[in-house]
């Protein structure tokens, strides 16, 4: 019986193909299934840190346009507590001790690497699976505490304002008390559609009655009544998706209009879905102010973005990838990349 391969999202920091690639192999070796990128510049691995998340990074030392210790700085600075392992065939003792100080996790000789597998299985399992963890139980409790809050403030003076009305109802007569029953059934209604708001936040069960694009179309007409920003929704006809990846793409459309509608200053937004190169692709394109995205992505690292951190940590479970392209005063657009394994859709 053949053993089931780990899969390992890999970024190597590499100026050749070819070691690229010998390095991708001794991990398939090593019981790994890793799905890798290769980046060559500054800009090239700034950009695959910020849209997605990445358990480790294999670099070599010295590169044309990048180096381990230019890897290290922006791996502190954009995906901090990411282990970074330096493989080349160019490793002196001193340059050891100056990568391991800066941060690397350890040194590998390309002449050594059947102990690469084993090294990348220590220090995955050392940082990547708790930081993981630590991002999923966070998003968790900062939707507890905000539900908590809904029943405390909206649902919770529902029920007081109903009990005070019944209560005045019991102490009238004639029209007076058919006023205040009318009164209690406006607050049952109220009381009625919250119930049905909270189980949305829990679990949007529209996605299981009509799907994706229905689900989205919905979510927009919401958005619109509660912010009064003209939301459309532009939905090719994708048919049943696996159930993951509609609910990662409906969660992540509602955090991304709530983002809108919190600080954009938008007057319009465009919700775009299709089926791309055998992926799925989900994009959201605002009007408003825009922002700096270096430091949107500097945020997610220092732990003040849970938000973009949660998009980004949903995808990744997905196997997607999160882009975002913004700048002030010239509007913002999200756009997430899922794969649709092959024979998946319509399967529920």
């Amino acid at each position: 019986m053949s053993k089931t391969s780990a899969e390992l999202d890999v970024l190597f920091v590499e100026d050749s193909e070819d070691d690229a690639e010998l390095i991708a192999r001794e991990l398939r070796r090593g019981g790994f299934a890793p799905k890798w990128e290769r980046v060559d510049s500054v800009e090239g691995l700034r950009d695959a840190l910020k849209r997605r998340r990445w358990q480790i990074v294999v670099s070599d030392n010295a590169g044309p346009q990048l180096d381990a210790m230019n890897a290290l700085a922006a791996i502190d600075e954009l995906a901090p507590g990411l282990p970074l392992l330096v493989v080349s065939g160019k490793i002196t003792p001193d340059f050891a001790v100056k990568a391991m100080k800066a941060g690397a996790a350890d040194c590998i000789p390309k002449d050594d690497l059947s102990r690469l597998p084993a090294v990348v299985t220590r220090e995955v399992g050392r940082a990547q699976a708790p930081s993981l963890a630590e991002s999923i139980e966070a998003a968790q409790e900062s939707e507890r505490r905000k539900i908590a809050r809904s029943l405390h403030d909206q649902f919770g003076q529902i029920l007081t304002a109903l009990r005070l009305t019944l209560a005045a109802a019991r102490r009238s007569t004639g029209a007076e008390q058919n006023e205040k029953l009318t009164q209690a059934e406006a607050l049952v209604e109220q009381a009625t559609q919250q119930i049905r708001d909270f189980s949305v936040e829990l679990w949007p069960t529209i996605l299981d009655d009509l799907g994706l694009p229905s689900a989205l179309r919905w979510l927009a007409d919401r958005q619109t009544q509660w912010s009064g920003i003209d939301v459309r929704v532009e939905a090719e006809a994708v048919g049943r998706l696996p159930v993951e990846l509609e609910a990662a793409c409906f969660r992540i459309a509602q955090e991304a209009l709530t983002n809108v509608a919190r600080h954009a200053r938008a007057s319009k937004v465009v919700v775009s879905l299709g089926v791309q190169s055998g992926g799925v692709e989900l994009s959201v394109v605002d009007d408003g102010k825009g922002f700096d995205t270096s430091e949107a992505w500097s945020r997610v690292a220092s732990g003040e973005s849970l938000g973009l951190r949660s998009m980004r940590d949903r995808l990744s479970a997905v196997g997607g990838e999160l882009h975002l392209t913004s700048q002030p005063g010239a509007g913002t657009t999200l756009n997430a990349k899922l794969p649709l394994p092959r024979g998946s859709a319509k399967k529920r």
